[in-house]
């Protein structure tokens, strides 16, 4: 929690639109990039499965 506080505080300093990023927002950022890397992990592992079954 302590680093996350610390880049929102980043994100809002040095964001050059002057919007403030919410903790929502921050944690909805991260949660999609999670995900899609998620998925393309999963695509990648499926696909050395298959060319190797």
């Amino acid at each position: 929690m302590k680093e996350l506080k610390q880049v929102l505080k980043y994100i809002n300093k040095n964001n050059p639109y002057h919007e403030e990023i919410s903790w929502i927002a921050l944690l909805a950022l991260i949660f999609e990039d999670v995900k899609e890397s998620t998925g393309n992990v999963r695509s990648i592992i499926h696909n050395w499965m298959d060319k190797y079954k």
